[in-house]
Order: structure tokens, then C-alpha cells, then sequence
């Protein structure tokens, strides 16, 4: 299906922490990380119709809540788990 069908449903406006939790969890778990820009896309898979400003907003206070690191590179955050970035360094 292309992704910019208008079949796809959308969530628009409904983006909650919750949503982003679980999608940066699930890629981070699966990938040992993740970016504002994966968080995005796959929440994009998921139906959402989201802004990369509003996933960095609310990727930032979910790490902060969680306790997770972060690499800021510049243009880039890299998210982790604390404790799992130590076991694969």
C-alpha cells in the first residue's frame, strides 16, 4: 500500500506519550536505539499522521520521565536504555 494513500487511517492530533513510549520502546528493544526520525516513521506505519517537531517534543519528555540516555550529536538524538547500552559496549 502506498504510504500516502488517503485508505490509511489516521490519528491525527491524538498523539499521546503513551503512543511514543511504546513505539521508541519496541525499536529500542528490537535495535539496541533509536531516533526521533524511526520513532516517526513508525508511528507513521501505525496510522498516525505525525510532524518530526512533535515526536522530538514528546520523545524528549518520555526519555526524561523514563530515565533513558540520550546521544545528542547535533542534528541527531540517539535514545537508549541505560542499561541495556552497557551491555552491547
Amino acid at each position: 500500500m502506498n504510504p500516502t494513500s488517503h485508505s490509511i487511517p489516521t490519528n491525527e492530533g491524538k498523539l499521546s506519550r503513551q503512543a511514543v513510549r511504546l513505539a521508541a520502546t519496541t525499536l529500542i528493544l528490537a535495535q539496541g536505539c533509536t531516533t526521533t526520525t524511526i520513532v516517526k516513521v513508525a508511528l507513521r506505519e501505525r496510522g498516525y499522521n505525525v510532524y518530526q517537531a512533535e515526536v522530538a517534543k514528546r520523545l524528549f519528555e518520555v526519555a526524561q520521565s523514563e530515565g533513558w540516555k540520550m546521544d545528542d550529536n547535533g542534528p541527531v538524538r540517539i535514545y537508549y536504555f541505560p542499561q541495556i547500552w552497557s551491555s552491547i559496549h
